[in-house]
């Protein structure tokens, strides 16, 4: 059972990465929450970013998915 910070984050990361260009280092999202620092990698399924979450004070991963 997923919680309420759960499910807006998975709301907010839905509508950050909607766009399929490349997200610049230094972007932040969802109202400064996130911070992307950079490109990990990328293939056929998508582009997955280093990131920080400022909120539960962690690093974490984040990858955008192609549209389809």
């Amino acid at each position: 059972m997923g919680n309420r910070t759960d499910e807006r984050f998975d709301g907010l990361l839905a509508e950050a990465v909607r766009s399929p260009s490349l997200i610049a280092p230094g972007t932040t999202l969802a109202e400064g929450r996130y911070v992307v620092h950079e490109v990990i990698g990328s293939g056929g399924m998508g582009v997955v970013y280093q990131a920080t979450d400022h909120v539960r004070n962690t690093d974490l991963l984040l990858k955008t998915l192609p549209r389809v």
